[in-house]
């Protein structure tokens, strides 16, 4: 069974891909909320372990380590789109 996904996330990654809409500051901030430990991987502020958790608990590190593992690469493809999650 494949990992679940923030939905939220990729909302915020969407929306701001798109332009920089009132909605995405809505949506990063519901994102935040539901799970404050993404930004750090996704930036490179915290490293993403060499091996991925085992199990996933919503709203946790693991869970962040397991978004940002799968997603990193497309955020990297949105210039701006990192600095704008982490500022």
């Amino acid at each position: 069974m494949p990992r679940p996904r923030s939905p939220t996330q990729g909302r915020s990654r969407l929306t701001n891909a798109t332009a920089i809409r009132p909605e995405a500051g809505e949506l990063l901030a519901e994102a935040r909320g539901l799970n404050p430990h993404v930004p750090a991987y996704l930036s490179g502020g915290k490293r993403l372990p060499a091996r991925l958790p085992d199990y996933v608990g919503r709203g946790d590190m693991s869970e962040a380590v397991d978004y940002a593992a799968g997603a990193k690469t497309q955020w990297e493809t949105v210039p701006g789109a990192i600095a704008w999650l982490v500022a």
